[in-house]
């Protein structure tokens, strides 16, 4: 393919990618794209994921975005060292939250990739990995709280409790003529 195709499925791909239904393969074909064109230019900056990497979802969303980034910029004509620090900067701003324990996951594998194909300083990437950490410290502790509260034996007339004892049929007192009887008490 020549690169006037690529560009012109480029820009295809990228409206695509912007709208809300884009799916993982758009974004994948979007990601292949780019790196095509770099390829062609013979940039060797442009992440290039391979094997199983390929695969994963935040890995693709992070080296989207530092290709995007870099591509643009190149095509504005920006010095090399600018356009690689501000795709490094779109790296970092596409790392998935650290909300839940898969997207901590997700976020560990993008700054491990990151600083092993220094996209990440070592120095940041120390700090990040840290981050994550102690969300995960802070998400194992949250679930453990979570399951205490679950399997916490709840009292009597406690919401969630099925019935009141007091309002059942075989234990209603109120009719019985003598309520101590009733419960097997004997003078």
């Amino acid at each position: 393919m020549t690169e006037e195709k690529l560009l012109a499925e480029m820009e295809r791909l990228k409206q695509g990618i912007a709208r809300p239904g884009a799916t993982l393969e758009d974004k994948k074909r979007f990601i292949e794209v780019v790196q095509r064109i770099l390829e062609n230019r013979g940039d060797e900056h442009c992440i290039q994921l391979r094997g199983t990497s390929a695969h994963h979802v935040a890995l693709c969303f992070c080296a989207a975005a530092f290709n995007t980034t870099y591509f643009e910029q190149m095509r504005k004509h920006t010095p090399r060292p600018e356009a690689r620090r501000l795709g490094q900067a779109a790296w970092l701003s596409a790392l998935p939250p650290l909300t839940g324990a898969e997207s901590i996951g997700d976020f560990i594998a993008c700054v491990g990739y990151g600083i092993a194909n220094d996209i990440i300083a070592p120095e940041k990437g120390a700090r990040l990995l840290y981050a994550a950490q102690v969300a995960q410290s802070n998400q194992r502790v949250v679930q453990k709280h979570e399951e205490k509260r679950e399997t916490r034996r709840r009292g009597p007339y406690r919401k969630g409790q099925e019935s009141d004892p007091a309002q059942d049929q075989d234990t209603n007192y109120e009719n019985s003529p003598n309520p101590m009887e009733s419960i097997g008490y004997k003078k």
